[in-house]
């Protein structure tokens, strides 16, 4: 028997996730802040239905029956996925050229066998930033879904072949072990920041177990009176609406938060699994039509809308972000749009294969289906990824018409050389780059990289063996800080070479440098604030005569203050410029002649992206919303002795735009590193700054 309760919440839980992807807003505030808890929701419900058929099963025939668990999934879910993939896979192929295209397609191989999250979780993909995620971002879910239907039968068998008389008290103290392990493992990841904790099965395991339990004890423990499960109903729902609307995307999730609306669809699916719920008419929204079909279609809606909607925001409004910056105008069609190819799905895909009788009574069939068609998917995607859309779009990708002038500084004899060595921009700069090019690019790192200089270790012991130049020279040059500094390696290096000078290059990826306790996730991130101390200290011993400084802001530091993370950005950033300049402080009493450069733009989009796609000179972002100020670097160490700031942006930019292509050379790896290649363009300018700081020393 169908419960409407369920499907109402179903209803429920795809309506905020599509409302919220969409961006639905009136008078500029979003209706759904939080649509992200639909997901949660649907986890506890299928660890509910799923647990509870599973355990129904066993009470009636002592065993349980794995393949036709299996098959029944199978025809149940792949169908419609694999048709939606193929859709989305023939629309990145026409409408996501060069690299892009390429993942896209790597990720629907990856959705085929429904792994898809352990790949976005592997490649750091955020979740967070729709401007880059995937065109089958929410296939995630549908990841940690089929692993779990695969991990908890095994292991119920594996109990049942271990106690033959199988209690189901012994059930729900395992789902308890396991809610209680995942919730931990979630806080722990989550904590340093680790995307296995927002993608991995184990740390979502939770919401399903819980759900699980509620269906156990709710087959002997139920409320009796009427009045007790309309209270209860008020308090689950009021819950669950106020999840929707009290998180950001900015709040840590999964998090203690996700208790909220967990506990809240746990309480409504005990009380409406009750006798005397059954017994009375439920709530009369629950009862509607239009929610009963679209809590019956749900799956198949949540298929459709992301891809419908990622493709109308490229088609329809280029300018946008994300989808959900999309106008009403071609917002509306296409959750329209989902809708119907969702009840489409349904009825012409879904529900015939899943009630097809040949298939019902054979569940190897079913199991050859699903595998047959997620094969087909995973062949077509490799096909797709192996012969990549070649058409080139000569449309900017950004207006630059009313690019703004920065505000670039540098003392006289810092000008008089940058103008004497800067790379020019030419005209064969806007020339198409070839596919092999591009893949250079793409690996043009410093060889710090390789020989590990450049470290990203758990250890926060300072890598052996990196001074580099030659043994006889006296003098030594260093460069410290984060990967924004050990971008300008191989010029640095060459220009020490040219003033017979050796380098001491001391970088560690993502960890910016300032006296400060920096944060990862909600804990101090010890290894990045151990290293940076390590660091300092070996600097300070070594004594370079010039020393080279570059990193990136970073506000999520500990407030001194309070003990805790600083309440705000703006507080973030006293802390961590008043730390850098204490750092920077102390290299100059030690008799360092310091050298602070400005940091580098940070765009919204990867330059080998762009030019895989488009024509060279379409692909020239504007410079200012982009780079950070100079006051938290090359501008935040005005009157410091012994120190100088050295503001680059026009060696790779202008004072208003930046081409992904100078001087016949790709300036950006990604969105905020420049090759190697072009660094070492850069030589002439390290050298003749090198040069004049020996002289004064």
């Amino acid at each position: 028997m169908i419960r409407k309760d369920i499907q109402a919440l179903r209803a429920y839980a795809v309506g905020i996730v599509v409302i919220y992807h969409a961006g639905f807003s009136i008078f500029g505030h979003h209706l759904v802040r939080s649509g992200f808890i639909g997901v949660d929701i649907f986890f506890v419900i299928s660890g509910y239905l799923i647990i509870g058929m599973m355990v129904s099963e066993y009470v009636k025939t002592g065993s349980l029956h794995l393949l036709n668990f299996v098959a029944r999934r199978a025809r149940r879910l792949i169908p419609a996925a694999a048709l939606v993939l193929i859709f989305t896979l023939v629309a990145s192929w026409l409408f996501i050229p060069g690299l892009e295209g390429q993942r896209a397609a790597l990720d629907i191989r990856a959705a085929s066998f429904y792994f898809a999250n352990l790949r976005f979780a592997a490649i750091a993909m955020d979740y967070w930033a729709p401007q880059s995620v995937s065109p089958v971002i929410h296939f995630w879910s549908l990841g940690v879904e089929e692993q779990f239907y695969l991990m908890f039968p095994a292991l119920m068998a594996l109990l049942i072949i271990l106690r033959r008389n199988l209690k189901l008290w012994t059930l729900v103290l395992v789902l308890a072990i396991i809610s209680v392990g995942s919730y931990l493992l979630m806080q722990s990841h989550m904590s340093v920041g680790n995307q296995f904790g927002f993608y991995s099965p184990l740390s979502r395991a939770w919401e399903f177990a819980l759900g699980g339990i509620v269906a156990i004890l709710g087959r002997d423990f139920q409320p009796r009176k009427m009045q007790f499960v309309r209270i209860a109903r008020l308090v689950a729902v009021l819950g669950l609406l106020y999840s929707a609307v009290a998180f950001s995307s900015k709040v840590l999730w999964p998090s203690p938060h996700t208790l909220i609306p967990v506990l809240s669809t746990m309480l409504l699916l005990w009380v409406g699994g009750s006798e005397v719920a059954a017994a009375n008419q439920g709530p009369k929204l629950f009862e509607l039509d239009f929610v009963q079909r679209i809590g019956t279609w749900s799956y198949s809606i949540y298929l459709w809308h992301w891809p419908l909607l990622f493709f109308a925001t490229r088609l329809l409004q280029p300018g946008a972000k994300s989808p959900e910056d999309l106008k009403l105008i071609f917002a509306v069609p296409a959750v329209v749009l989902s809708v119907v190819f969702a009840a489409a799905t349904y009825r012409w895909i879904e529900n015939p294969l899943r009630n097809a009788p040949s298939l019902k009574a054979s569940a190897k069939k079913s199991l050859a289906v699903g595998l047959g068609l997620s094969v087909l998917v995973a062949g077509l995607a490799t096909v797709a990824y192996a012969n990549p859309s070649s058409r080139l779009n000569s449309q900017p990708i950004a207006d630059l018409s009313n690019a703004k002038s920065a505000t670039i500084n540098n003392p006289h004899w810092v000008n008089t050389i940058i103008s004497a060595h800067t790379p020019k921009l030419t005209s064969t700069d806007g020339i198409v780059l070839t596919p092999g090019e591009i893949k250079s690019a793409r690996s043009d790192f410093p060889r710090t990289y390789s020989n590990g200089c450049h470290t990203s270790s758990p250890d926060p012991a300072l890598p052996k063996g990196c001074v580099f130049g030659s043994s006889k020279s006296g003098r030594l040059v260093g460069l410290f800080g984060n990967s924004h500094a050990n971008q300008y390696f191989e010029g640095v290096l060459a220009a020490a070479t040219e003033s017979d000078a050796k380098v001491l290059s001391l970088t560690r990826s993502g960890c910016s440098v300032a006296d400060v306790d920096f944060v990862l996730g909600t804990k101090s991130w010890e290894v990045c604030n151990a290293w940076r101390k390590n660091a300092v200290t070996a600097i300070i011993k070594a004594r370079p005569t010039v020393l080279f400084v570059a990193s990136t802001l970073k506000t999520s530091v500990i407030d001194p203050k309070t003990g805790a993370v600083a309440v705000t950005p703006a507080r973030g950033k006293e802390l961590y410029l008043a730390g850098f300049r204490r750092m920077v402080a102390n290299f100059a009493k030690a008799g360092i002649k310091v050298v602070v450069i400005r940091d580098n733009p940070f765009f919204d989009s990867n330059a080998l992206d762009c030019l895989s796609a488009r024509t060279a000179n379409a692909c020239t972002q504007p410079l200012v919303p982009f780079l950070t100020p100079a006051q938290f670097s090359s501008g935040g160490v005005s009157g410091i002795s012994n120190v100088v700031g050295v503001d680059l942006t026009r060696t790779y930019c202008t004072n208003k735009v930046c081409p992904a292509v100078r001087d016949g050379h790709i300036v950006w790896r990604d969105s905020h590193h420049l090759t190697s290649t072009y660094a070492n363009l850069l030589t002439p300018i390290f050298s003749g700054i090198i040069k004049h700081e020996i002289v004064l020393n």
